[in-house]
């Protein structure tokens, strides 16, 4: 549901929120304006709860995500025998993937209340301070300073009484340990890393709010040659499907979480090789990781498992759909860069998607240029038309107009679909003058510029 209008440097768009709940309150005034990634309000998950979010409510990033775990260690993995709230890693931009812990603002024992903050954190970004969300005492600190931790991972616990500082130092209930069935054979280590060079892709934070993804198909195979910024998966998050990119030259070795898969954000998929020799062994490496994830009832039968070698690779041949060509987006760049029409370009891709390297090959085979025929008719620019009694004006402009004591709806329009800019106002209070279009020189002499409004006579011009 749109919850308020932003005024950037392009145009005025309504902003959604992602969550439901209760405004429980505004930071940034109608007319103000805010840095990209500074907090302009705050919703509350229950209504009960608004008081205490206002009141906590300030410019530092409120970030820190909570969570009520159970007095019973059964249901909550390394529990106590005391109530706690558990700090996470907070995910503080879209692209955070873990977080580095600067400095801890609070000691352990110390007490903290609901909007102080307790802890800077180092992100891909910027360092931020990141607040409590309760009161209570930091009963223990998981996560040193100069450490790092996955976004939602555990960096330390709060306890509401000081009295239970104590039983949180001393570690988890003995009944956490006994919670395991005594049937069940422990997890398999994984094995030690391979003696060669590769990078591990993680499962990637797509939103801030994000906790895990689902891979909804591979673009490359095991094997598979791969470029730094080329699409190699479609990950489906909690907003939308986005193509995930590669960070590095090398070969898709191995693919770890398969398609339909689920796994949390931060957890491996797949490993890429520096070179093609090193495929095998990480494969046999990526195994172990996977084994050691799993528990051994969810293995696949050992027919199934025979059953499925590398899949050949598909008849390559051209996709369009009506005029839209199937192609990841490093492969449009290149071929735009080659002057290749990708229509005549065959996919190799999963469903014929036409990838970086089919372009690269079909420019080593002199791939048909694209058609220099005339550019596409540009669309119809939309037509808006607002609702009776609406005035299609931006925030700025009508905290403008009402200062100026102005009728807004008399002031023409200028923005996109006619709507009332804060330039239109300003140049109704004759604070700003209208640019005139200066006509483009021909060489000859310098146009004249004319005066604005009445200019009196001179003494001799009388």
């Amino acid at each position: 549901e749109a919850i308020m209008v932003v005024e950037s440097d392009k145009a005025d768009m309504d902003v959604e929120a992602f969550e439901d709940g209760f405004l429980a309150k505004i930071l940034v005034e109608e007319g103000e304006t805010a840095n990209v990634g500074d907090n302009v309000a705050l919703v509350a998950e229950e209504e009960a709860d608004i008081d205490a979010v206002a009141a906590a409510g300030g410019g530092e990033a409120a970030a820190v995500v909570t969570h009520e775990s159970s007095v019973s260690a059964e249901e909550v993995e390394g529990g106590y025998a005391v109530d706690t709230v558990d700090i996470f890693m907070p995910a503080l931009s879209s692209t955070m993937s873990e977080g580095k812990i600067v400095s801890w603002l609070k000691s352990e024992g110390d007490a903290v209340s609901a909007g102080e903050a307790i802890m800077v954190v180092e992100s891909d970004k910027a360092d931020m301070d990141v607040e409590a969300f309760d009161d209570g005492y930091l009963a223990k600190i998981v996560v040193e300073e100069g450490e790092s931790a996955p976004v939602g991972g555990l960096v330390g616990v709060i306890v509401e009484n000081e009295g239970d500082i104590a039983a949180v130092a001393a570690g988890p209930a003995p009944a956490a340990a006994a919670a395991a069935p005594a049937s069940e054979a422990p997890a398999p280590a994984a094995a030690a890393a391979p003696d060669c060079e590769f990078s591990q892709v993680d499962m990637p934070a797509l939103s801030s709010t994000m906790k895990e993804g689902k891979i909804v198909s591979w673009l490359k195979a095991e094997g598979d040659a791969v470029s730094s910024g080329e699409a190699i998966m479609v990950v489906e998050s909690d907003k939308a499907d986005m193509d995930v990119e590669a960070f590095e030259d090398g070969y898709l070795a191995a693919i770890i979480t398969e398609e339909g898969d689920s796994c949390a954000v931060g957890a491996p998929v797949a490993l890429i090789a520096e070179e093609q020799s090193d495929v095998a062994t990480l494969k046999a490496y990526a195994e172990t990781l996977a084994a050691g994830g799993a528990p051994a009832a969810a293995a696949p039968p050992a027919a199934a498992a025979a059953a499925s070698p590398k899949k050949a690779a598909p008849v390559a041949q051209a996709v369009s759909t009506g005029d839209r060509v199937v192609a990841s987006p490093l492969a449009k760049k290149r071929a735009s860069e080659l002057g290749l029409d990708l229509t005549t370009i065959a996919g190799t891709g999963p469903n014929g998607r036409i990838t970086a390297g089919d372009v690269e090959t079909a420019a080593a085979s002199g791939g048909a240029p694209a058609k220099a025929g005339k550019p596409p008719a540009a669309p119809e620019k939309p037509k808006h038309v607002p609702l009776p009694g609406v005035i299609a004006a931006t925030p700025t402009a009508k905290v403008l107009a009402k200062k100026a004591k102005l009728d807004i709806a008399s002031i023409p329009g200028t923005g996109q679909f006619g709507r009332v800019t804060a330039d239109d106002v300003r140049i109704a209070t004759g604070e700003k003058k209208v640019e005139r279009k200066r006509p483009a020189s021909s060489g000859g002499a310098a146009p004249v510029e004319l005066p604005d409004g009445m200019v009196p006579f001179t003494g001799m011009q009388k």
